[in-house]
C-alpha cells in the first residue's frame, strides 16, 4: 500500500520525489529510480532543451528494512566506481528505513 506521494520544488528549483512505502516489496529498487526517473523525464519534452533539466532528489521512507546497510538514512548518487569521481549532481536518492532507526 502506497501512503504517500509527493513531487515538490524548492527555491533553488530541485525537485523533490518524496514516497512512502509500508509493505515490503523486495523489487523496491526498481520501483524507486522508475518514480525518481518520471519526475526527472516530465521536466522536458523529447528533443527540448536537455539543459533545462534541473536536479531531482527521491526520498524514500520506508517502514521495512531493504537495503543491507547499518544506517537507516543512505545516500545514493552516480559515480565512477573506480575513482569515487561524480559524473552528475541531477541525481540523488535518499533512503530512510524507519526500522533502523533509534
Amino acid at each position: 500500500m502506497k501512503i504517500l506521494d509527493i513531487k515538490a520544488v524548492d527555491e533553488k528549483g530541485i525537485l523533490y520525489d518524496i514516497e512512502m512505502q509500508i509493505a515490503e516489496q523486495g523489487f523496491y529498487d526498481k520501483r524507486a529510480l522508475y518514480y525518481w526517473s518520471k519526475v526527472y523525464s516530465d521536466q522536458i519534452e523529447s528533443g527540448f532543451d536537455f539543459t533545462l533539466l534541473r536536479k531531482t532528489i527521491a526520498i524514500n521512507i520506508l517502514d521495512f528494512n531493504y537495503l543491507n546497510e547499518e544506517d537507516f538514512h543512505n545516500i545514493y548518487k552516480i559515480y565512477n566506481k573506480k575513482t569515487k569521481e561524480e559524473f552528475s549532481d541531477l541525481f540523488e536518492m535518499h533512503f530512510i528505513e524507519l526500522n533502523k532507526f533509534n
